[in-house]
């Protein structure tokens, strides 16, 4: 019997604020273990929230990015659990009354917009989180407290390449909102699965399983490709899948039972009495609108549609928020996008990837690569110099056009002085010229070099072209 695989995702995307969610603690990444905690942190009796404005004006941009529906007023609840990182033994979220409900995120996939659902979304406080150590496992409740963002879809995704798609797309887009850095890697993004299997042609729902414990899009991919794998086997055998919630084991490839599936009534959710319903009012809701940034797939066709950047181009460029900005920087100086994209994306990137370094911090100004690409337009640099030039100004903070000035490296595009050097390789490649003659014509690059070489590189490699293929006709 053939399957169909039926996946919805939760996305828990941690805020860009300084301070908890419900205390004034930090958010610091990579501080030693429980050094940014309080006692309302640490579920101490007598202690009270206090919501952190912040959290609340980025959940609604992102609410508001997400197409979604936003209430008039809001609201708070308690979920309640066990767990030895939840140490006042329940999390503040929203189940009732969310910043969100409803939206979508139009995706590209296969060159094809696809536009995912959007079912809730919603604020919460993070959890603390286990850490190894010399003494054995302790739990670091720095993490506990952190605002995040929960982002939920509908069982929409039919596949790991369209799952995948839409992640990249959230992740990319919380960047450009400046709500989140989003790194999975580092856990400010985290994905859990809920999949499941049935029949082809079936509208019934199969058993679900829970997939946590995911840090990274690849290993989302295979766990996807597993978890199918397995129930697949287990419905072939007749067995029952079993509604459970599983983690996934990166080093061994596979998903780990951990417990069974909890159902909404089994978290006993009642509303938060200490901290109260947030008015939404219109007019703050329409400056947070016109806060938001050009989108990125908006900004992508854009590239394509008004720039005449290709679809490669607009995609890379837009993928990175950084380089985004660094592109439309130059582009205020010098209008000819297409080059400007050719240099960002071949020589300068590969100079910062060199480095280590991000778009934000390129030691070179935007206004010194357009200086250098009119340079080049203009014909009075190469672009083997200009290559050359941007190399050498990206490590001594030199501008390359004032390093052109200086070394008198500009382009050479006299007819009467090209003519010259090519009659002098003609003179002294006898053989290659009768070579040519006989209808060798590969021969003819080798002629380039040599005339190109005779100029240290300065000939302008378009006339010192015509100008020998006029030599060789007229021989």
């Amino acid at each position: 019997m053939d399957y169909e695989t039926i996946i919805g995702l939760e996305v828990h995307i941690q805020l860009a604020t300084d301070k908890k969610a419900f205390c004034d603690c930090s958010t610091r990444f990579g501080a030693a273990p429980n050094t940014q905690t309080c006692p309302f942190c640490l579920g101490q009796a007598a202690t009270k929230p206090q919501l952190n404005q912040r959290a609340v004006e980025l959940a609604l941009k992102a609410a508001i990015a997400l197409n979604s529906e936003i209430p008039a007023v809001a609201a708070f609840d308690r979920k309640h659990y066990t767990a030895p990182d939840l140490p006042k033994g329940y999390q503040i979220t929203q189940w009732r009354y969310p910043f969100g409900k409803g939206g979508y995120l139009d995706v590209e996939l296969e060159d094809k917009i696809e536009r995912i659902p959007i079912k809730q979304i919603h604020l919460e406080e993070d959890a603390g989180r286990p850490v190894e150590t010399e003494a054995g496992q302790i739990i670091d409740f720095n993490r506990a407290g952190i605002p995040l963002l929960e982002v939920v879809t509908p069982p929409v995704f039919r596949s790991a390449p369209m799952a995948r798609a839409y992640l990249e797309a959230l992740q990319l887009l919380m960047r450009y909102l400046g709500v989140s850095d989003a790194r999975i890697e580092e856990g400010s993004m985290r994905c859990e699965l809920n999949i499941s299997l049935r029949p082809v042609g079936s509208e019934e729902m199969g058993e679900l399983c829970e997939i946590k414990n995911i840090g990274s899009f690849s290993g989302v991919v295979a766990a996807i490709a597993y978890e199918e794998q397995r129930q697949a086997t287990l419905l072939a055998q007749g067995h029952r899948v079993v509604r459970e919630t599983r983690r996934w084991d990166e080093s061994q490839q596979v998903t780990i039972p951990m417990r069974s599936k909890e159902q909404a009534s089994d978290y006993r959710y009642e509303p938060e009495p200490d901290i109260a319903p947030v008015t939404i009012d219109p007019v703050w809701l329409e400056a947070l609108r016109q806060e938001l940034p050009e989108l990125p797939l908006a900004k992508q066709l854009r590239y394509q549609e008004q720039l005449g950047l290709s679809p490669y181009q607009a995609r890379e460029i837009t993928g990175d928020p950084g380089l985004a900005a660094y592109f439309e920087a130059v582009l205020r100086h010098y209008t000819v996008a297409p080059d400007i994209a050719n240099w960002l994306l071949t020589e300068l990137r590969a100079l910062l990837n060199q480095a280590a370094i991000d778009f934000v911090d390129c030691p070179l100004a935007p206004q010194e690569l357009a200086e250098l690409l009119e340079l080049v337009r203009a014909g009075t640099l190469s672009h083997n110099i200009a290559k050359e030039l941007l190399a050498e100004g990206f490590t001594s903070g030199q501008a390359p056009a004032a390093l052109a000035r200086s070394r008198q490296v500009q382009q050479i595009s006299d007819v009467g002085q090209i003519g010259a050097w090519v009659g002098q390789v003609l003179a002294e490649h006898e053989a290659a010229v009768q070579k040519y003659k006989a209808g060798k014509k590969k021969v003819f690059g080798f002629l380039v070099g040599q005339v190109l070489s005779l100029s240290n590189g300065l000939a302008n490699p378009k006339i010192v072209t015509q100008v020998l293929q006029q030599a060789l006709a007229e021989e």
